[in-house]
């Protein structure tokens, strides 16, 4: 059975590729019965053809001028268009990080501003905060929030 699946798909391939092969090899010129010259790629049964052989036109050597003018203003486009995705998914970080930071800063000043004491954690262990002290980590989060939160 697993034989089976692997050689019917292998059979048909040789098969195709040897129809193309021959196929694609030559042009032949015939006349019918009226006169008119025919071209085909298969001669027809019952009538004498002649057998073409088409060459492909000569090349110079040289690429287009228009066909390379072509793929360096595809080049640029291309070159043009990711640098406008990168510059744009680097906008989009940085706004995305802004609004982050405007959040985060409105919850330090909420939390400083409803509470009468504030402590903040130095290494390993929490200090309370004087008055003074206070004051300034407001008014330095206020100015952050000027900033952050446009």
């Amino acid at each position: 059975m697993y034989g089976c699946r692997i050689l019917f798909p292998l059979v048909a391939l040789f098969a195709c590729s040897g129809l193309q092969a021959g196929g694609g090899t030559g042009v032949y010129r015939w006349t019918d019965a009226e006169g008119v010259v025919h071209f085909s790629q298969t001669p027809p049964p019952d009538t004498q053809a002649e057998r073409l052989t088409v060459q492909p036109p000569p090349g110079s050597g040289q690429p287009d001028p228009a066909l390379k003018e072509a793929e360096e203003a595809f080049d640029q486009r291309y070159t043009e268009r990711k640098r406008r995705e990168a510059e744009a998914a680097r906008k989009a970080r940085a706004e995305q990080q802004r609004k982050a930071n405007c959040e985060k800063t409105r919850a330090n000043l909420a939390a400083v501003t409803s509470r009468g004491r504030v402590r903040i954690i130095k290494g390993d262990h929490a200090v309370a905060l004087t008055e003074e002290e206070r004051q300034a980590l407001i008014h330095k989060l206020k100015q952050q929030i000027e900033k952050f939160c446009e």
